[in-house]
Protein backbone atom coordinates (compact mmCIF):
# COMPACT_ATOMS: atom_id res chain seq x y z
CA UNK A 1 0.00 0.00 0.00
CA UNK A 2 0.90 3.56 -0.96
CA UNK A 3 1.52 5.97 1.57
CA UNK A 4 1.39 9.43 1.32
CA UNK A 5 4.46 9.91 3.65
CA UNK A 6 6.28 6.63 1.79
CA UNK A 7 5.05 8.59 -1.52
CA UNK A 8 6.62 12.28 -0.90
CA UNK A 9 9.72 10.54 0.43
CA UNK A 10 10.39 8.39 -2.72
CA UNK A 11 9.42 11.49 -4.48
CA UNK A 12 11.91 13.74 -2.79
CA UNK A 13 14.83 11.10 -3.02
CA UNK A 14 14.03 10.55 -6.77
CA UNK A 15 14.33 15.06 -7.38
CA UNK A 16 17.73 15.15 -5.28
CA UNK A 17 19.50 11.95 -7.14
CA UNK A 18 18.39 13.76 -10.26
CA UNK A 19 19.63 16.94 -9.42
CA UNK A 20 23.02 15.64 -7.79
CA UNK A 21 23.13 13.41 -11.30
CA UNK A 22 22.74 16.56 -13.58
CA UNK A 23 25.48 18.11 -11.82
CA UNK A 24 27.45 15.21 -12.02
CA UNK A 25 26.69 14.68 -15.86
CA UNK A 26 27.27 18.18 -16.27
CA UNK A 27 30.98 17.91 -14.90
CA UNK A 28 31.48 14.84 -16.58
CA UNK A 29 30.41 16.51 -19.90
CA UNK A 30 31.94 20.21 -20.06
CA UNK A 31 33.75 20.89 -16.83
CA UNK A 32 34.92 23.84 -15.74
CA UNK A 33 37.02 26.40 -14.22
CA UNK A 34 35.46 25.02 -10.84
CA UNK A 35 36.59 21.70 -11.59
CA UNK A 36 40.37 23.00 -11.86
CA UNK A 37 39.94 24.96 -8.65
CA UNK A 38 38.88 21.94 -7.41
CA UNK A 39 41.39 19.38 -8.78
CA UNK A 40 44.69 21.83 -7.45
CA UNK A 41 43.09 22.57 -3.95
CA UNK A 42 42.52 18.62 -3.70
CA UNK A 43 46.20 17.82 -5.08
CA UNK A 44 47.86 20.68 -3.33
CA UNK A 45 46.04 21.35 0.09
CA UNK A 46 49.42 20.43 2.07
CA UNK A 47 50.38 24.07 0.96
CA UNK A 48 49.04 27.12 1.97
CA UNK A 49 47.33 28.38 -1.30
CA UNK A 50 45.98 31.88 -1.94
CA UNK A 51 41.97 30.70 -2.57
CA UNK A 52 41.30 33.98 -5.11
CA UNK A 53 44.52 33.17 -6.45
CA UNK A 54 44.03 29.64 -7.67
CA UNK A 55 40.53 30.35 -9.02
CA UNK A 56 42.13 33.50 -11.13
CA UNK A 57 44.48 30.76 -12.72
CA UNK A 58 41.79 28.26 -12.94
CA UNK A 59 39.75 30.55 -15.22
CA UNK A 60 42.80 32.32 -17.27
CA UNK A 61 43.75 28.42 -17.93
CA UNK A 62 40.36 27.62 -18.73
CA UNK A 63 40.41 30.73 -21.16
CA UNK A 64 43.54 29.92 -22.47
CA UNK A 65 43.61 25.92 -22.58
CA UNK A 66 40.54 24.80 -21.84
CA UNK A 67 39.89 22.28 -19.36
CA UNK A 68 41.33 19.30 -21.40
CA UNK A 69 43.04 17.60 -17.82
CA UNK A 70 39.50 18.02 -15.93
CA UNK A 71 37.73 15.95 -18.91
CA UNK A 72 40.37 13.46 -18.60
CA UNK A 73 40.12 13.05 -14.62
CA UNK A 74 36.12 13.24 -14.97
CA UNK A 75 35.97 10.24 -18.14
CA UNK A 76 38.02 8.40 -15.77
CA UNK A 77 36.42 9.01 -12.49
CA UNK A 78 33.04 9.20 -13.45
CA UNK A 79 32.28 13.14 -13.05
CA UNK A 80 34.13 12.28 -9.86
CA UNK A 81 32.03 10.34 -8.76
CA UNK A 82 34.56 7.41 -8.12
CA UNK A 83 37.70 8.84 -5.66
CA UNK A 84 41.23 9.35 -7.32
CA UNK A 85 43.03 6.81 -4.52
CA UNK A 86 40.24 4.43 -5.33
CA UNK A 87 40.33 3.83 -8.55
CA UNK A 88 43.71 4.46 -9.54
CA UNK A 89 45.33 1.27 -8.76
CA UNK A 90 42.36 -0.36 -10.47
CA UNK A 91 43.37 0.69 -13.59
CA UNK A 92 45.75 -0.71 -16.52
CA UNK A 93 48.58 1.67 -16.66
CA UNK A 94 48.17 2.71 -19.21
CA UNK A 95 44.87 4.64 -17.97
CA UNK A 96 47.03 5.74 -14.88
CA UNK A 97 49.35 7.29 -17.03
CA UNK A 98 46.37 9.26 -18.91
CA UNK A 99 44.87 10.22 -15.78
CA UNK A 100 47.86 11.53 -14.57
CA UNK A 101 49.90 13.06 -17.31
CA UNK A 102 47.54 15.88 -18.03
CA UNK A 103 47.03 16.43 -14.20
CA UNK A 104 50.50 16.87 -13.61
CA UNK A 105 51.12 19.11 -16.33
CA UNK A 106 48.29 21.12 -15.09
CA UNK A 107 49.59 20.88 -11.14
CA UNK A 108 53.03 21.58 -13.17
CA UNK A 109 51.68 24.58 -14.65
CA UNK A 110 50.29 26.42 -11.64
CA UNK A 111 53.06 25.67 -9.22
CA UNK A 112 55.58 27.56 -12.39
CA UNK A 113 52.55 30.43 -11.97
CA UNK A 114 52.95 30.89 -8.39
CA UNK A 115 55.76 32.21 -6.03
CA UNK A 116 56.24 28.34 -4.78
CA UNK A 117 59.78 28.28 -5.92
CA UNK A 118 60.72 31.77 -4.90
CA UNK A 119 62.90 31.50 -1.69
CA UNK A 120 62.03 34.73 0.02
CA UNK A 121 58.24 33.61 -0.38
CA UNK A 122 56.66 34.05 3.18
CA UNK A 123 53.11 33.49 3.76
CA UNK A 124 50.82 31.50 1.37
CA UNK A 125 51.21 30.15 -1.99
CA UNK A 126 50.03 33.10 -4.63
CA UNK A 127 49.53 33.21 -8.40
CA UNK A 128 52.05 35.44 -10.02
CA UNK A 129 51.03 35.12 -14.35
CA UNK A 130 51.01 32.71 -16.22
CA UNK A 131 54.45 31.22 -17.65
CA UNK A 132 54.11 31.76 -21.48
CA UNK A 133 57.56 33.11 -22.96
CA UNK A 134 55.86 35.01 -25.93
CA UNK A 135 53.58 37.08 -23.56
CA UNK A 136 56.36 38.50 -21.59
CA UNK A 137 59.66 37.80 -19.72
CA UNK A 138 60.51 34.14 -18.15
CA UNK A 139 62.18 33.87 -15.16
CA UNK A 140 63.88 30.88 -13.91
CA UNK A 141 63.64 30.52 -10.40
CA UNK A 142 66.95 27.88 -10.21
CA UNK A 143 69.15 29.98 -12.17
CA UNK A 144 72.33 30.99 -10.19
CA UNK A 145 73.16 34.28 -11.48
CA UNK A 146 76.23 35.98 -11.55
CA UNK A 147 78.25 32.90 -11.46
Amino acid sequence: MLSRRRFLIGGSTAMAASLVGAHHWRRFRRPSFVDIVQLIQERLAHLDLDPAGVERFAREYDARFGSFAMSVHHRTTWGGLLRYRTILHRLSPLQQQAVLEPERRLIGYYLRSTNYFDSSRVGPVRFVVLPDPYDGACGNPFAVLGV
